[in-house]
C-alpha cells in the first residue's frame, strides 16, 4: 500500500472493527503486515457492513537487534496458548513446538491435531496485534529435540537450570548471535536431553527463585535475556 491509498477491508476485519471494537468514521489506528511495515490509517467510510480506510502514513520498523527464539514444549492446549501469547507480546521472533520426553510420558502429544498449527498461528497474530509488534514471529511445525538441534545449528542454545548465574557480559555476548531458549516441559528436561543440548554448545541460564511453572519460566527467562 502507499500513502493516500483508499482500501476496503475484508468482511472479517470489518466485522471486528464494527461489532467488537465499535469504531466509527474518523477513528485512526496502526495496521501492521507482520514484516515490519506499519501503516497509520483512518476509517473514512462504512458501507454495507464494510469499512473503508485511507492510508495516512507508512513506517518501516527494523527487526530487533537481539534474535530470541523459543523451543516451546508440547503440553496442554491452555499452557501452549499462554506460551505463544506471552512470548509474542515479549518480542520472541520464532517458536519451535518441541516434543520432549515428558511430553510423551504424560500423553501431552495427543493434544496435537491437524488444526493445531492454524490455532497457534491465530494466537500469534492476535498477540502481535494486541501488543503492536511490527514483526510476526515465525512458527515451525512440531518436532523432536534431535530435529530441533539439527535445524538450529547456527543458534546459541540456552536451557534453564541451577548453575551459577551468568555474568551480564556473558549474557550480552550470547545475544550477539541468534539465541534459542530451550524451555523444558513440566517435569523439566531429562539428563539425556540436557546433555544433548550441551553437546550442541548449549549454555545454562539460572533464574531467581525456585522451580517455576513453564509459563512463568518463559516470562522470567525472556526478561532476563532482554535486560542484558
Amino acid at each position: 500500500c502507499h500513502v493516500g491509498q483508499h482500501l476496503w477491508l475484508d468482511d472479517h476485519l470489518s466485522h471486528r472493527i464494527l461489532r467488537v471494537l465499535r469504531w466509527r468514521v474518523g477513528k485512526q489506528w496502526v495496521m501492521m503486515d507482520g514484516k515490519g511495515q506499519c501503516a497509520i490509517v483512518t476509517v473514512m467510510a462504512i458501507r454495507d457492513k464494510q469499512v473503508g480506510i485511507e492510508v495516512m502514513e507508512i513506517q518501516q520498523i527494523p527487526q530487533p537487534s537481539a534474535h530470541i527464539a523459543v523451543a516451546v514444549p508440547i503440553c496442554s492446549r491452555q499452557t501452549m496458548a499462554q506460551l505463544f501469547d506471552q512470548g509474542t507480546q515479549m518480542g520472541c521472533q520464532a517458536f519451535y513446538p518441541t516434543m520432549y520426553a515428558h511430553s510423551r510420558s504424560t500423553g501431552q502429544h495427543k493434544n496435537i491435531d491437524a488444526k493445531s498449527q492454524q490455532r497457534w498461528q491465530t494466537i500469534l497474530e492476535h498477540a502481535a496485534e494486541q501488543s503492536e509488534q511490527a514483526w510476526l514471529p515465525g512458527l515451525a511445525a512440531p518436532m523432536d529435540l534431535e530435529t530441533l538441534c539439527t535445524q538450529t545449528t547456527t543458534m546459541q542454545k540456552i536451557e534453564l537450570g541451577f548453575t551459577e548465574p551468568m555474568s551480564p557480559s556473558t549474557l550480552h555476548t550470547l545475544l550477539e548471535q541468534p539465541v534459542l531458549l530451550c524451555l523444558g516441559p513440566e517435569g523439566g528436561l531429562t539428563q539425556e536431553e540436557s546433555a544433548h543440548i550441551r553437546a550442541q554448545g548449549g549454555q545454562c541460564l539460572r533464574l531467581r527463585g525456585g522451580i517455576l511453572r513453564v509459563e512463568t519460566a518463559l516470562v522470567a527467562a525472556l526478561a532476563t535475556l532482554q535486560a542484558s
